[in-house]
């Protein structure tokens, strides 16, 4: 196969280039970079995401954004973070901006099993064969949790 130089990357139509703008207005960052007071309210949502999580019943939410595990709850809604599946330096990045919660060093996945009764939240370990020990071994769960399933009232 033979290099090439890429020509100019295709401009986003204006819907999708507009979608991109508010998703960052939304996350409060300015297109100059600069962070910005957030609404937490999109223009097509009624509420704010966390309101419309706790009015409709939602129990988790998955995010992978920052590459660590991170496991928050409010008003009984968890909020997990993925963490990173091959992070050889065992580090738990970002874990400032999580305050409250559990928050565990990398490496490694989610391994969630649903029923009709409850959800199970493992997180497996991944470690690499030089770095195991008796504190640190690959294919380990290092933490889990159970979300137990409870009648919703219909309306």
């Amino acid at each position: 196969m033979g290099s090439r130089t890429p020509g100019p990357l295709p401009r986003a139509p204006p819907e999708i280039a507009r979608e991109t703008s508010d998703a960052r207005r939304e996350a409060g960052v300015a297109a100059r970079g600069r962070a910005e007071a957030r609404t937490g309210r999109r223009d097509v949502w009624p509420l704010p995401i966390h309101q419309l999580f706790v009015r409709t019943g939602v129990t988790i939410f998955f995010q992978g954004h920052d590459h660590l595990y991170a496991r928050q709850e409010r008003d009984g809604v968890i909020y997990q973070s993925t963490p990173n599946p091959a992070d050889p330096t065992y580090t738990a990045f970002n874990r400032e901006a999580y305050r409250p919660g559990d928050v565990l060093p990398n490496s490694g996945h989610l391994r969630v099993s649903v029923s009709p009764t409850d959800v199970r939240v493992d997180y497996v370990r991944s470690v690499l064969p030089r770095d195991e020990s008796p504190q640190q071994r690959d294919g380990t769960v290092a933490t889990r949790y159970r979300i137990t399933a409870s009648p919703r009232n219909e309306p």
